[in-house]
């Protein structure tokens, strides 16, 4: 694996060498993966779920890829027969 060095302010060096726990290398490398996806706008549905407050989360149902597949092709159709239907010229 590739190694990089970073240069920090004194202080914040200061405040994290408060807390020996924390795992610096890894949040760095977690948040640099996250930017990285965030530029090229992927990001995996584990780093979602990251994100989602856990009481929401939980009250979100599990839902099949195929229910959500068919219902995303579903909002399309719709969505399609909206914008169609204002560029229908009237008489």
């Amino acid at each position: 694996m590739p190694h990089i060095t970073l240069s920090i302010p004194q202080d914040v060096y200061d405040l994290m060498k408060k807390h020996p726990e924390v795992k610096w290398t890894q949040i760095v490398r977690e948040r640099i993966h996250s930017y990285v996806e965030e530029l090229e706008g992927e990001t995996t549905m584990e780093r979602i779920r990251q994100k989602i407050d856990p009481k929401v989360l939980a009250a979100i149902p599990d839902v099949s890829k195929e229910d959500a597949k068919a219902w995303v092709r579903k909002m399309r159709e719709k969505e399609w027969k909206k914008r169609s239907s204002w560029t229908r010229t009237r008489s």
